[in-house]
């Protein structure tokens, strides 16, 4: 009793006078972290581990000093990209799309979209490949620029964005980069060391160690105790071995530099969450780790994806179909969707024919009486009904269409197409990650290629297009 009593007068001395320490205590059984050393005389321990509290619950803590704990998604990468989004009035939505036109050269894909996506929401974004619907989460992020309209994002948001491009160009470790998505608890680090060394300076000051009681406990507050526990879930979930953690991303091939981006930005935790085929680079382990993950979000998600699975079990609360240079809404899960989309369509075409039905009657009587005097009023009358009749368009088919596209017979080749002999190559010179390879691709052949990710399918493919020199042996086209 004495042990509880003691935690709870520390955690009311060392926060600021207008904060009530009552209405912290976490309903779960704290953990506790140790304080540092200068502050034992003055304080006990200043808490409950801020892991066992909901994340939720987290960002209704208010910040001290303009550090705000709502901000600290954003990942330090995304900071220029930030500068491209637009904050302001939602109308309570966390993100609102108005009359929005997007262009691919002379080409609409999207015509005057309106759209909004409510918190904690789970939105699926599907439709047809070349529809739009990359190019409308990009815009979102303030990665494309608009023909007309706006997207605005509600005001204090953190927003995290990935797209197909993961971690190029980095010469940081496995481990290093995916943490640094971890932004808000890189600055709680940051101000903890800086209230140390300032109280180590002048271990007497009682506002320093005030201020040091503050950093420690703002740093439990964002999960900074856990925050191995944490990277490590990530990056095992994601396919990655405790061995690759020491492993520089500039050695990782490109669909595990990918991996990376995605560790980094889930690490990030951002509040509006836009993911761009996040499956595209994993194996089916690392898709179902992924499906959990995001069933267990706390925030809210909007989601490009072809895989439906990936769509069921993440939990979408909505669906939002791209087609035909619009948007059209479903509310509930996939399944729900494929059959409410079939009833839509079937309504739209009944809709349709019964319309050109109407008008082929008020056409026909135009013509037919138009000219007679007897029955001019009536002609003029249906004239006036048909010139304000608003159109319904057909309906399109709810299969992709397939461009069809034909080309000569090529002439011949040698039977023997493409041959290496004793080749080695790979993207270190000084260390090759094939050798001795011999191959011959014959006319005709159908060549499948297999491995697991990493083992280097795509460098091979490289080498045998001349795309990449040999660091020895021949290759013969």
């Amino acid at each position: 009793m004495m042990e509880r009593f003691a935690w709870i007068f520390a955690v009311a001395v060392c926060l600021p006078s207008q904060t009530s320490a009552w209405s912290l205590l976490p309903s779960a059984t704290p953990s506790f972290a140790p304080p540092h050393p200068l502050l034992r005389s003055a304080c006990s321990p200043l808490g409950p581990s801020f892991s066992t509290i909901p994340k939720r619950q987290r960002a209704a803590f208010s910040s001290r000093d303009g550090w705000g704990i709502k901000r600290m998604g954003m990942m330090a990468s995304d900071t220029e990209a930030m500068q491209g989004i637009v904050f302001g009035d939602t109308g309570g939505a966390v993100l609102a799309a108005d009359e929005v036109w997007l262009t691919a050269g002379e080409r609409d894909i999207l015509t005057g979209v309106s759209w909004k996506v409510n918190v904690d929401e789970r939105v699926g974004l599907v439709g047809p490949n070349g529809a739009g619907k990359s190019s409308l989460l990009a815009a979102v992020a303030g990665r494309r620029s608009l023909y007309k309209g706006k997207v605005t994002v509600k005001p204090g948001t953190s927003l995290g964005y990935l797209e197909q491009k993961g971690v190029a160009g980095s010469t940081a470790t496995v481990y290093e980069e995916a943490e640094a998505g971890m932004v808000g608890i890189k600055k709680a680090e940051e101000r903890l060391q800086q209230a140390e060394r300032e109280l180590e300076a002048d271990p007497e000051d009682k506002h320093k160690a005030q201020a040091l009681a503050d950093a420690q406990y703002d740093l439990i507050q964002v999960g900074g105790d856990a925050k191995e526990v944490k990277v490590a879930r990530v990056l095992e979930g994601l396919g990655f071995q405790r061995s690759d953690y020491a492993k520089s991303c500039a050695d990782l091939s490109g669909g595990w530099q990918m991996r990376v981006a995605l560790a980094k930005l889930l690490l990030s935790e951002p509040e509006l969450l836009l993911l761009d085929e996040p499956t595209n680079h994993l194996d089916s382990k690392a898709k179902g780790w992924l499906m959990g993950f995001l069933k267990g979000y706390e925030g809210t998600v909007v989601l490009v994806t072809h895989e439906e699975q990936l769509l069921k079990m993440a939990g979408c609360t909505s669906i939002v179909e791209v087609r035909d240079k619009g948007l059209h809404m479903f509310r509930g899960g996939y399944d729900k969707f494929l059959v409410e989309r079939e009833e839509r369509v079937l309504r739209a075409a009944k809709a349709y024919e019964a319309q050109q039905e109407e008008r082929e009657k008020l056409q026909s009587f135009i013509d037919r009486f138009g000219a007679k005097a007897t029955k001019a009023a009536s002609a003029q009358s249906r004239q006036k009904q048909l010139d304000k009749m608003e159109l319904l368009e057909a309906p399109t088919n709810l299969q992709t269409r397939r461009a069809k596209i034909q080309l000569p017979e090529g002439p011949k080749t040698p039977f023997e197409v493409l041959r290496l002999d004793r080749a080695a190559f790979g993207w270190e010179p000084s260390s090759p990650l094939f050798e001795g390879v011999d191959m011959v691709v014959e006319r005709g052949m159908r060549l499948v290629i297999v491995g697991p990710n990493g083992a280097g399918k795509s460098t091979l493919l490289w080498a045998l297009a001349g795309k990449l020199g040999l660091g020895g042996g021949k290759r013969k086209v």
